[in-house]
């Protein structure tokens, strides 16, 4: 038991398990977290033009595809009912673009922020000359955090527009 304690004492053992907790966790719940408004600003676009979409979330897809991103691998928007199917596929493909690449659109407003965040976050510990060494480790795991959810972001909209069941290859049915 003391041998158990001793390890748990020791900073690897500690840096392990916030990696541990950070990949298990807290990477797939960013993943799922940025799916889902990628997904709502879909349907939010679509109800504009009187079409009722629905978001098919499924919860094993997203928890694994957050590792690999993949088209539409937590679910995807889609027209409710067979009514809303026909007027989504009876609109004009202007309207029709509208509604596909406003989940894009959303992807990219997280990816400013997120930016920005990252930006602010490393500019303001320069300028206040911040020498604490537990600061330094949360405002680098702060950075490693975002820019793994901007890797996501940036995969998952590159497949939006260039994978056979993107968003921008829905245009073309």
């Amino acid at each position: 038991m003391s041998k158990i304690r001793e390890l748990v004492k020791q900073p690897l053992f500690k840096f392990s398990l916030i990696l541990l907790i950070t990949a298990v966790a807290i990477f797939p719940s960013l993943g799922m977290i940025s799916t889902y408004y990628h997904e709502k600003e879909h349907i939010e676009k679509a109800k504009e033009y009187g079409i009722n979409f629905v978001y098919n979330f499924d919860f094993k897809k997203a928890y694994f595809s957050s590792f690999n991103p993949q088209a539409h691998p937590s679910g995807v928007s889609i027209p409710a009912t067979d009514a809303d199917d026909t007027k989504y596929r009876n609109l004009d493909r202007g309207y029709k673009k509208e509604i596909n690449l406003a989940g894009i659109k959303s992807d990219y407003h997280f990816i400013n922020a997120f930016l920005l965040g990252m930006l602010l976050i490393n500019l303001s510990f320069l300028f206040k000359k911040f020498r604490q060494s537990i600061l330094i480790y949360f405002i680098v795991y702060l950075d490693i955090t975002i820019f793994y959810w901007l890797w996501y972001l940036i995969s998952s909209s590159s497949l939006n527009l260039f994978h056979p069941l993107g968003d921008l290859q829905k245009l073309f049915y």
